[in-house]
């Protein structure tokens, strides 16, 4: 028994961080969203799981609100002297574990075993567990020509947030499978909580995932989804309200339409680094049951919002 967290982003990393002072940390247990991973370099990077460590081992750069405190980029400079590309600039030290990572990846671990090891060795307490083992990447579609998808990265850091926004595709989805230890954890827990997380770009692709939305219809404990602040510019245009209320309507079996009620702010008022993802005015989810980009069926929205029984 203790306290999950499902989180992602700047404001779920400082909201657990404050969680984990309060309590013993071998009671927290973060479930966290790997939507953004991507892979660089020949490198498997998964930034919000490493934000999320980062946090709770106290060395994350709260300046930037990512990275490793006083870490170099020397490797991305001469990285860019041979015209490789440096938008997604990495620390000298934070590629150590995007090393690490990916050689353990290629050994046949799991990401929820390379996460585990990588939080002992920084000796954080709490567990971090990714949301899934198998892929899901956010893609974002943009323009108002022919349809056009980038990595939720490229679009955030790489374009700094620039176009037009026409949807949101959580591809893998439909077929990610969460992992037995997520599962375990939140059938275990006393309180589960939503974080004040960007509720698309960071809890959407965590409650894309069919099998933890049925677990939390299931769960016996208290799901708390309440907090304050001020909603993403993606929030915004996907028709996200400020206020105080339920981060995301839950959908048992379904992905769920989930932006249409109040959410936080990342901290500090801004979500993820260079910008935060905008809105749009369709609302795509191919990639919840996994259609390919502009491809045919996509499930049709339900009218009738579902809650789990124990949402606070």
């Amino acid at each position: 028994m203790g306290i999950v967290v499902l989180a992602g982003g700047v404001g779920g990393s400082k909201f657990l961080w404050g969680l984990a002072q309060e309590m013993d940390p071998e009671r927290l247990t973060a479930v966290v969203n790997t939507g953004d991973d991507l892979e660089l370099h020949g490198l498997r990077i998964s930034p919000d799981v490493d934000l999320v460590t980062y946090s709770l081992a106290d060395r994350v750069d709260v300046d930037r609100g990512w990275g490793l405190a006083g870490d170099t980029v020397f490797c991305m400079e001469a990285l860019g002297s041979y015209g490789l590309p440096t938008w997604f600039r990495i620390g000298d030290r934070d590629l150590a574990t995007h090393i690490f990572r990916t050689d353990a990846l290629r050994q046949g671990q799991r990401p929820t075993q390379i996460a585990d090891a990588v939080r002992r060795a920084l000796g954080v307490q709490a567990r971090v567990l990714p949301m899934a083992d198998d892929p899901v990447v956010t893609y974002i579609l943009v323009g108002d020509g022919a349809p056009r998808y980038l990595h939720i990265q490229e679009y955030l850091v790489e374009r700094g947030a620039v176009d037009e926004i026409r949807g949101v595709e959580y591809r893998g989805s439909g077929r990610a499978r969460p992992t037995p230890e997520v599962l375990a954890v939140l059938a275990e827990a006393e309180t589960i909580f939503i974080a004040p997380s960007n509720p698309v770009a960071s809890i959407g692709p965590i409650l894309a995932i069919p099998g933890i939305l049925r677990r939390l219809g299931e769960a016996r404990a208290p799901i708390v989804e309440r907090a304050d602040g001020q909603v993403s510019s993606l929030g915004q245009r996907r028709g996200v309200r400020p206020g105080r209320g339920a981060v995301l309507p839950v959908h048992p079996g379904r992905c769920g339409r989930h932006a249409d009620r109040s959410c936080g702010r990342e901290a500090g008022g801004r979500d993820r680094g260079a910008g935060d993802p905008g809105g749009g005015r369709g609302h795509h989810h191919a990639g919840c049951r996994g259609e390919a980009p502009g491809g045919a069926a996509r499930p049709k929205p339900s009218g009738d919002r579902v809650r789990p029984r124990n949402v606070i």
